[in-house]
């Protein structure tokens, strides 16, 4: 199945944009989970 990308709103806040973005790479496979 391939992976498309949800469009995100134009009118989200930067850091919501942001928070999507990294989440959405994290759970592909595509960054390492961050550690606390």
């Amino acid at each position: 199945m391939p992976i498309t990308p949800r469009q995100t709103d134009p009118n989200a806040a930067a850091h919501e944009r942001l928070y999507r973005t990294l989440r959405q790479q994290v759970m592909h496979g595509e960054l390492p989970p961050g550690r606390r």
